[in-house]
């Protein structure tokens, strides 16, 4: 037991004097493992016993209790042992007693008070009180003054209330000496502290100052290692409650009720700061780097691995000041470091400008303040909601009078950017401006989003023009024209629906009919009908120069292919063609012809002709013994029809129908020879 007193040199402490008695209780009781019934021999009471013999429980022997335990188990109690319990148990309560004068009696410790406490209420002139009475008589609940008593809890009477107990009681007033707070210890050693040179090493130390305020001496290092490896001392990968746990060997709740113990005891005591002071100043001086960069920076402050965001959370939670930084996460990027006292909105705001950049290229001022003071559920000041936003990594307005504004060409995924560098790599030549701004609001109509939803906002062309003027994407050229640049030029486009159809266009010269197409691509090569009509509507790549007419953006139009593609409208080359002529009665028959594809007997749509409905209402229509429905531009049921009637891939069909009569028929005129097989 060197190790405690004497060899070292060490002060006898509470903490220590405690683990010296329990160490000589448990080589005594094991030298006596015969006696069945040490209690009756040593004349303690069993349960007495057994408190002091457990290492979880703070009751020590007494003096006189550890002589009667040496003399029944015949092992001796050296001089360490003695001095233990003299320690922890001084003989003051009979000289208290017949004192008269306060001041004589000297405690030096928790227990001590804890002891006189028990002894003043039971032996006091005031005759034996129970702790309700005595709570009664100095005005304090019977649970208090057995927390006072008991000595597994740290609460101990404060100076004015040991006054009250001591003339309660009828004896002296004690004189208190050592320190009664709450957090201070026999053993808190504080220059420990003073060794502190980087902020890991402070959070280590606090750990350990909170810890000693638990009392619990066998778990105060690994108490401490688990308080700073919550906070990033080990890295941010190794600071989740389970992570500490596994590394403790306990559960993740068991590391949670630590750190909860540990930080309950901040309001009573007070904490060293200077590494964390060093560290704040030192991120003032920070301009807008990689979290990476400025960790490499700092570590000389920052100690061990511990990183920004734990320092930063070590001060809000336990010094209750973060450090003066904001932590912006770029999307497909490192994070960023902002120095300065930014608001606590200012990371939504980034966010709602990312949201509102994806969706067309760049944010609206306006809006973006309204769309952030709605996620952040209060007011924003506008002017300082400029001020602050302008804070933003690569923070950059798009126009002089800086209503809308980008964070730059890597700040974001910009759609607007990659949609002009599809439509010049396909034009394969420089476009001006206007031909660029039809494809992006052709493309816009066909992308939904948050911000499209509830503003429908689209920047206007003089912003598109500024904002690919900064894009190092494309280069601009006479003012109006832009080209890809050297990088731009190697983009490969990804092969979809609309890069299908830019194939056929190329094949007819840039240009060709809705029916040219649907008959290559969705007759031809089985391409399904709803992706072709969205593309034909939505890309960008495409223009529409006349009704059902297409043409790649940017390609030039030649008169005779426009003529060509024009007289194909609704139809296609051959010596049978179905022109879906509609000829209307005076008796009010409308009828065509059309030709039944494959396409129409898989999905079972029959198209009306656009000159038929402007004679025929929506409704049903009796035929022989089934009904037709005409809605929108389809017959429903027609089909169907064709084929009972014995039709089927090929067959040529006449359908009549009456708009007064609401009434239909078919009838089958022949075979296409040709194997045309013309969609609907």
């Amino acid at each position: 037991m060197s190790e405690w007193i004497g060899a070292d040199g060490k002060e006898l402490t509470e903490e220590y004097a405690t683990a010296i008695l329990k160490d000589w209780l448990t080589f005594a009781r094991h030298g006596a493992r015969s006696l069945t019934h040490l209690h009756a021999y040593a004349g303690i009471n069993r349960d007495r016993l057994a408190k002091l013999s457990s290492a979880n429980r703070k009751e020590t022997p007494t003096p006189d209790e550890l002589t009667s335990l040496s003399a029944a188990t015949g092992y001796p109690a050296d001089d360490l042992a003695v001095q233990a319990s003299k320690f922890l148990h001084p003989q003051i309560i009979d000289g208290l007693l017949s004192t008269e004068s306060p001041g004589e009696c000297k405690i030096t410790s928790r227990p001590a008070l804890k002891a006189w406490l028990k002894d003043a209420r039971t032996r006091g002139r005031s005759g034996p009180l129970t702790q309700g009475q005595l709570g009664a008589r100095i005005s304090k609940s019977q649970a208090s003054v057995a927390a006072w008593e008991n000595p597994d809890f740290n609460r101990i009477p404060r100076s004015k209330e040991v006054k009250s107990i001591a003339a309660a009681c009828g004896v002296p007033e004690p004189m208190i000496a050592f320190d009664t707070r709450l957090f201070a210890t026999d053993n808190d050693d504080r220059s420990d502290f003073q060794a502190a040179s980087t902020l890991d090493e402070e959070i280590l130390y606090t750990g350990r100052l909170l810890s000693r305020c638990a009392r619990v001496s066998r778990h105060v290092e690994r108490n401490a290692h688990v308080f700073r490896a919550r906070y990033g001392g080990r890295g941010d990968d190794e600071s989740t409650l389970r992570a500490i746990g596994n590394a403790h060997g306990v559960t993740r709740e068991r590391i949670r009720q630590i750190v909860d113990k540990q930080l309950s005891f901040l309001p009573a005591t007070t904490l060293r700061t200077e590494c964390f002071d060093a560290l704040a100043t030192a991120c003032l001086a920070l301009e807008s780097v990689a979290v990476s960069l400025a960790e490499a920076r700092l570590r000389h402050l920052l100690g061990g691995n511990l990183s920004l965001q734990g320092a930063s959370d070590y001060g809000r939670d336990v010094l209750g000041r973060p450090l003066p930084i904001q932590l912006v996460h770029i999307r497909n990027g490192d994070t960023i470091v902002i120095a300065g006292d930014l608001p606590l909105w200012f990371q939504a705001a980034i966010t709602q400008s990312k949201t509102m950049i994806r969706h067309c290229g760049a944010a609206q001022l306006n809006l973006v303040w309204a769309l952030t003071m709605r996620q952040h559920q209060d007011w924003i000041p506008p002017d300082q909601f400029r001020q602050v936003i302008a804070h933003a990594p690569g923070f950059d307005w798009i126009g002089d009078d800086e209503a809308w504004f980008w964070f730059g060409p890597e700040g974001s995924a910009n759609r607007l950017i990659k949609r002009t560098i599809e439509i010049l790599a396909f034009a394969k030549r420089p476009l001006d401006i206007e031909i660029i701004y039809g494809g992006l609001t052709r493309y816009s109509r066909s992308r939904d989003s948050d911000v499209s939803e509830e503003a429908g906002v689209w920047p206007p062309m003089g912003i598109v023009h500024k904002l690919l003027t900064k894009s190092p994407a494309v280069i601009c050229q006479q003012g109006d024209d832009f080209r890809l640049s050297a990088e731009g030029s190697e983009f490969n486009a990804k092969h979809g629906v609309a890069e299908s159809i830019l194939g056929e266009l190329r094949l007819r010269g840039g240009l060709a009919s809705r029916s040219e197409l649907h008959q290559a691509l969705v007759v031809g090569k089985g391409m399904n009908p709803v992706s072709f009509s969205a593309a034909l509507a939505h890309s960008p790549l495409l223009r529409q120069v006349d009704r059902s007419v297409f043409a790649i953006r940017g390609w030039p139009i030649s008169a005779a292919r426009l003529t060509e593609a024009q007289r194909r409208i609704g139809s296609v080359n051959g010596p049978r063609i179905n022109f879906k002529e509609v000829d209307v009665t005076s008796n009010g028959d409308v009828s065509w012809v059309n030709v039944l594809s494959e396409s129409s007997m898989s999905n079972r749509y029959a198209g009306v002709p656009s000159t038929a409905l402007m004679h025929l209402p929506e409704g049903q229509y009796v035929a022989d013994s089934t009904f037709l429905t005409l809605t929108e531009h389809r017959m429903v049921g027609l089909i169907p029809l064709v084929v009972a009637n014995g039709g089927g891939v090929g067959t040529v069909y006449r359908t009549t129908v009456n708009a007064r009569m609401f009434t239909a028929k078919v009838e089958i005129i022949g075979q296409n020879d040709s194997g045309d097989n013309e969609p609907e």
